[in-house]
């Protein structure tokens, strides 16, 4: 028996019972933003030892993208081959054009939170994977930890108009409230 609410509920959809696929639509998030779009998913078997034939039962990005949806907002979760990145790269294409303005609005949201938990804790020293594991803590719909640990806070840090640049100690490592 639980005492309290679920934080995160989805719901499965299955139109087509000819097709090994379903919809799943968040219903409820309780700290991050609900899908906006379904996520199509098919079982897939997943063979574990060719030698004995043992499979098992698999939920998994379709084979093509939003195959037999009839939600036109559905998105999939089929992953672009190598190729099609770097086509995508060599002819500029607007997703990949956008990635940029999309991360510096990300990048804004995460300088902000640390420039906030530094101001209210001002004594205390925070290390690049306590920081990451509190902003993807509270952003973690951004960036995952080890991308904030990795990418994100290197790039703010190098960024000399950002609050994490001018709290950040590169003789100890270390973040620290430092005023401007």
């Amino acid at each position: 028996m639980f005492l309290a609410d679920a934080d995160t509920m989805l719901r499965v959809e299955r139109n087509d019972t000819s097709k090994p696929q379903a919809m799943i639509h968040m219903v409820k998030q309780k700290d991050a933003t609900e899908w906006e779009k379904p996520i199509i998913v098919e079982a897939r078997s997943i063979i574990l030892d060719p030698a004995t034939n043992a499979a098992s039962l698999a939920m998994a990005a379709p084979q093509a993208a939003v195959v037999g949806s009839s939600d036109p907002k559905a998105t999939s979760l089929t992953p672009a081959t190598a190729g099609e990145i770097q086509h995508r790269r060599n002819t500029g294409s607007a997703k990949h054009k956008n990635q940029n303005t999309i991360d510096k609005d990300a990048d804004a949201i995460i300088d902000r939170t640390i420039e906030k938990v530094l101001r209210e804790n001002p004594i205390r020293e925070w290390s690049k994977l306590a920081m990451a594991e509190l902003l993807n803590h509270r952003h973690g719909d951004l960036y995952s930890i080890s991308a904030i640990r990795q990418r994100v806070l290197p790039r703010l840090i190098a960024d000399k108009t950002s609050a994490t640049h001018r709290c950040f100690n590169d003789a100890k490592s270390r973040f620290r409230w430092a005023t401007g």
